[in-house]
């Protein structure tokens, strides 16, 4: 589009940018073909925290947590995690 004039570079990062934030935003919703809709949130957010994710990641945060409450959930897995090892 660019290339023809539809719209200028500036433009196109800027779009650029927010298509790469919505593929972040799919690969969350989604795991393993499994649509995440069907788990609550605290789910969905422990099952990020298993793959490695911390609280502020994109991932995590596109569930819509308020930042205190990733924090507390984040804190409740690794106890969680703890437990599991004893």
């Amino acid at each position: 589009m660019v290339n023809i004039g539809i719209i200028t570079e500036k433009v196109a990062g800027i779009v650029k940018a927010e298509l790469s934030k919505l593929k972040v935003e799919c690969k969350a919703l989604t795991k393993e073909g499994i649509p995440i809709e069907k788990e609550s949130r605290k789910a969905k957010a422990f099952q990020l925290f298993g793959d490695g994710r911390r609280p502020s990641d994109p991932e995590v945060k596109s569930l819509g947590f308020k930042p205190n409450s990733a924090y507390r959930y984040f804190q409740a897995w690794k106890q969680a995690q703890k437990s599991a090892e004893a």
